[in-house]
């Protein structure tokens, strides 16, 4: 990695595209290394404390009874995952999410929404969503991960 020796990686799945309605049913918060090795990586399944509607459910695979079953609630899950990337910035270690814009917000009213302490300007933050769009700014199609990473 050269220029920064350790990067943050965080991404969230959802049950919803709407930041102020959808809730979180996945994240991950890790860590690489200047090698780009994952030396630390915290994974979460939470019970987002409504249905999860078959669109969300046929891009990440995550049914309802799953997350009931096997997800921790809501509260506890947004509040370790604060405090993960909380930790993060207060190193200085970039953290790089794909459409950082919504994970971050959805995050951001997750944790109201739950009482807990949001993050205050969160950074510093990589999205490759907006170097794609810079780098290849015509370029037809979906800008999804899988897309853009291909």
């Amino acid at each position: 990695m050269g220029w920064h020796h350790e990067l943050g990686v965080f991404d969230l799945e959802t049950t919803g595209i709407d930041v102020e309605t959808a809730r979180i049913v996945t994240a991950h918060v890790g860590l690489l290394n200047e090698q780009g090795e994952v030396v630390h990586g915290r994974y979460w399944l939470l019970d987002p404390g409504m249905e999860i509607p078959a669109e969300a459910t046929a891009v990440h695979g995550i049914t309802t009874q799953l997350a009931r079953e096997k997800g921790m609630a809501a509260p506890a899950g947004v509040a370790a995952i604060v405090d993960q990337l909380r930790r993060l910035f207060a190193r200085g270690v970039p953290v790089v999410a794909y459409n950082a814009p919504y994970d971050f917000t959805l995050l951001d009213r997750e944790a109201k929404r739950h009482g807990i302490e949001p993050l205050d300007s969160p950074g510093p933050i990589i999205d490759p969503l907006v170097i794609d769009r810079a780098v290849d700014k015509f370029r037809p199609g979906k800008r999804t991960l899988t897309v853009a990473a291909g």
